[in-house]
Order: C-alpha cells, then structure tokens, then sequence
C-alpha cells in the first residue's frame, strides 16, 4: 500500500535559521592541519569553518573540507606537476598548489572564497548553492558573522519533518475515483512525457492502475511517482510496459479526459 504523499510545500517559506545546525565545531587559521583532521574525523564532519576573532564576534575567513584534502603527498594522491600544467599556470598558483599538498597549518591548505548563506535566506537558496557548487555544507552568517552551518544532513532532517508532519489531523471524506483520476489528469497534462507515451490511467476503489507503453523506464517510474504521490490513492498497480530504445511516439494524443 502506497504511504499517503507528504505537503512537499513545507520547505517553501522556511529560513535557514529554522533547519541551521548552531554552535558548530570550526578551527583557526593557526591550527594545526592534524588537530583538524581528528576534529573531523571523530565527529564525522565533511568540513569546518576557520574563523577569527572580529570584535567580540566570529568572523569566517576559509573553510576545510574534505575536497581540500584529497589532494596530498602524505597519501600519493597529489597531482602530478606535468610540463604543461606548469606553462599554463602561474608561478603563484603553483606555489599555492605546492602549499595545498604539503602544508602543516590550517590556513596552508583551506579554501579561502567561502560560499555562504545569510540566517534569514529561503533554504532554496541554500539548496541551490550547494548543488551549484557541489558542497556538502555552507558557513550560516548574521550580520557578517557566523552563526551555524547548513548541511545536506539538515535538509535532509527537514524533508523527515515534512513527512511527519504530513498528516492533517482533520478528517477529511475520502475522494471519489473520479475525482482522484481527474487530479492525476492534471498533474500529468503539462508533462511532454505524457504527450509523447500510451498510457490509461484507471482508478477503482483508490486503487490507481496504470497500462499501456512507454519508451523509457525512466518515464514508467514517472508515472508511478505521479500515482504514488496522488491524494487519496491507497495503492498502485503498475502494468506498464517499456520498449526501450524506440523513439518516444511524438503527436500522439493522451486527451485530458476527466
């Protein structure tokens, strides 16, 4: 039996302020590189914010992740400083390599341009930094100091929250199976894969059954996830069938039929 859908518009209107981690473990541009590493390591963080003092408060000047470490001689993991390499960077960025494989102290091997996020910043915002850069985590200011960070692990704790919550204590009459297909019907009607697939969509009892083909079985597991997520479907019965590697069947007329 499928779960009912969660409101997936819960994480819309949050701040980060709401689903940040406080009081965080961070490191100083002094400490020492192997301090840091036990930091991480016994607390199995993927990265600290390396701060300084700014008058009273904590300013973040770098971030050590686990990105800045993959590269080093310790492990036979540096990059070779091949002829070409060395003709299209300059004498500096090779010195900064040099320090990144090779350095002792926090500030040798960090990242200096930290990407962050504001308290009151949408977690969209956040969530599309991460992904855009390819970050697991991102140092959360206040008026320029740091307050938390926000990791894929909060949202991640978010996204249970919203499940959780998910359930209106509210009893509700069920839905008709007429009005339950005619909601599916709209949530498929803008998606091409749907245009261009042979699919009925049949609803008996809350009982979502969907046959016919498709061209993709990524496109079957779209549909399913439509009928999964369809207020009040109880079940799914997938009967789809998939010929894969034939083109999708472009003009063909899957008609809004309410």
């Amino acid at each position: 039996m499928t779960a009912p859908a969660p409101k997936v518009d819960f994480l819309a209107p949050t701040a980060v302020r709401q689903i940040m981690t406080p009081g965080v473990l961070t490191v100083r541009p002094d400490t020492p590189l192997v301090d840091a590493l036990r930091l991480m390591v016994r607390n199995r963080i993927s990265g600290l914010p390396v701060v300084v003092d700014d008058e009273g408060a904590v300013r973040v000047v770098g971030v050590l992740t686990e990105g800045d470490l993959l590269r080093r001689a310790e492990t036979g993991t540096e990059t070779p400083a091949s002829w070409w390499r060395r003709m299209f960077t300059t004498p500096g960025d090779q010195a900064d390599q040099y320090s990144k494989v090779h350095g002792r102290r926090v500030d040798e091997v960090m990242t200096r341009d930290v990407i962050s996020v504001d308290v009151d910043d949408d977690v969209t915002a956040a969530v599309a930094l991460m992904d855009r850069h390819k970050v697991k985590r991102l140092p959360v200011l206040a008026h320029g100091h740091l307050a938390g960070v926000i990791s894929r692990a909060d949202v991640v704790r978010a996204l249970l929250h919203a499940f959780d919550v998910s359930t209106d204590p509210v009893e509700e009459p069920p839905l008709l199976d007429t009005e339950i297909r005619y909601r599916l019907l709209v949530e498929l009607a803008d998606k091409r894969w749907w245009a261009d697939s042979r699919v009925n969509v049949v609803v008996e009892n809350g009982i979502v059954t969907l046959t016919g083909a498709v061209y993709d079985a990524r496109v079957a597991q779209a549909f399913r996830v439509v009928a999964e997520n369809g207020a009040g479907v109880r079940e799914v019965r997938d009967h789809l069938v998939v010929a894969e590697g034939l083109p999708g069947w472009a003009g063909v007329d899957n008609a809004f039929v309410a």
